[in-house]
């Protein structure tokens, strides 16, 4: 009978038989019998070509006493890489739902399955967590969820309106939404990812505050404000405090993003143009200095890629939506979507070599995915709507 002792290197000798294609590592610590499994649980488990007809099987995994038999083999090879997944909306159930899919498209699974409206996920940096607008408390309020969607958690308490636009922070542990505090006002506030008490960070100072974009760092917000009498580029602490006007101008600026370095910031602003429409992308230093224009071209927004090395530019081509994909130093511009419809909704890859976005190509809005050299177009929702694409970060 074969002890348990055959939990110790297993070498490849003349006396001993060689490991089966399932093992292929020639020197490793491997269990053979049902034992071993529970006497060291988390080692692979291997059967020497036979050599032990106790043991249940090939490339098992041991993880107790008695051990899952569908352990996939992890001896046998390198894991496959993760990959990042897309949450997308959809109104294919007959009302809209969050879903998600595989970045190819493929195994789309309902996430939110409610009656009520759900819409616009935005994931958490980690990738363990997604924020969604939902109307199932009456108003639209922000939810979170786990990428499973199983109980999703209530954490805006917004009880005049509506909550909005939820941006989180770097350690995926807070959020910044606006709410609308009545017509003619909307604040910005901060709340932690497992709900309770929301922290008003704009509600001594009157006017609308709209959400840009949270530094790297997570210390400071990027936020328009009409409170000197037009819409201005502000930033302040995360608390709310030191709050430092970056744009003074008679047009409108708003849409700041912050740069992955937290060096600089993109805006939106119509300084220039005939109609508030004539919108372009404007550049600046983190701390309001060195402000350039980006792109001459109107422009409803731009997203920088993951590494700053590129910036995903919203156009408008002949009264239509487009992207185009411009170098950090504005050359090498590149259109990565169809001309003659609507596009828009762009959201990065995680390793920055694709942009999925929302595009009326096949009649009714689909969800698209380019690669940045304009090459690789594909639908990934061919068979049914689909609308705001967000990448999954990192995956889990």
């Amino acid at each position: 009978m074969v002890a348990a002792r055959w939990c110790a290197w297993v070498a490849v000798t003349a006396a001993v038989p060689v490991l089966s294609g399932a093992c292929k590592v020639a020197d490793a610590l491997y269990c053979e019998t049902d034992q071993d499994c529970a006497d060291n649980p988390g080692r692979p488990y291997c059967d020497v070509a036979g050599a032990f007809p106790e043991s249940e099987g090939i490339g098992k995994t041991c993880i107790a006493s008695p051990f899952d038999a569908g352990v996939p083999p992890m001896a046998d090879a390198a894991a496959a890489p993760c990959q990042p997944k897309i949450a997308f909306g959809s109104n294919r159930t007959g009302n809209n739902e969050i879903f998600l899919m595989g970045a190819d498209g493929g195994q789309p699974v309902n996430l939110t399955n409610s009656a009520s409206d759900d819409r616009y996920p935005v994931w958490s940096p980690d990738g363990k967590w997604i924020a969604f607008n939902s109307t199932r408390a009456g108003t639209s309020q922000i939810y979170v969820m786990p990428p499973d969607g199983q109980s999703p958690v209530l954490v805006s308490s917004c009880s005049t309106g509506s909550s909005t636009n939820p941006v989180w922070r770097f350690d995926s542990n807070y959020i910044v939404y606006q709410c609308r505090v009545s017509g003619a006002e909307d604040d910005l506030l901060t709340v932690p990812r497992t709900g309770g008490t929301s922290v008003n960070l704009t509600s001594t100072v009157a006017g609308h505050s709209q959400i840009g974009s949270l530094s790297p760092d997570g210390n400071s917000i990027a936020f328009s404000s009409d409170r000197t009498g037009n819409y201005e580029v502000f930033k302040m602490g995360f608390d709310g405090s030191s709050v430092v006007q970056l744009t003074s101008s008679p047009e409108l600026d708003f849409g700041a993003r912050w740069s992955p370095s937290g060096a600089g910031l993109l805006f939106v602003s119509n300084r220039g143009g005939a109609t508030t429409a004539d919108t372009k992308v404007y550049k600046m230093q983190a701390d309001g200095s060195g402000e350039i224009l980006f792109r001459d071209v109107i422009s409803g927004g731009a997203l920088w890629s993951p590494n700053g090395a590129q910036i995903l530019s919203f156009q408008t081509f002949g009264g239509v939506g487009g992207f185009v994909v411009v170098n950090n130093d504005a050359t090498g511009a590149i259109t990565i979507s169809p001309s003659g419809v609507d596009n828009e909704n762009g959201s990065w890859a995680p390793d920055g070599s694709r942009v999925a976005f929302d595009s009326g190509t096949f009649g009714s809005t689909h969800i698209v995915v380019s690669n940045v050299d304009g090459t690789g177009f594909a639908d990934l929702t061919p068979n049914a709507e689909g609308s705001n694409p967000a990448w999954q970060p990192a995956c889990q």
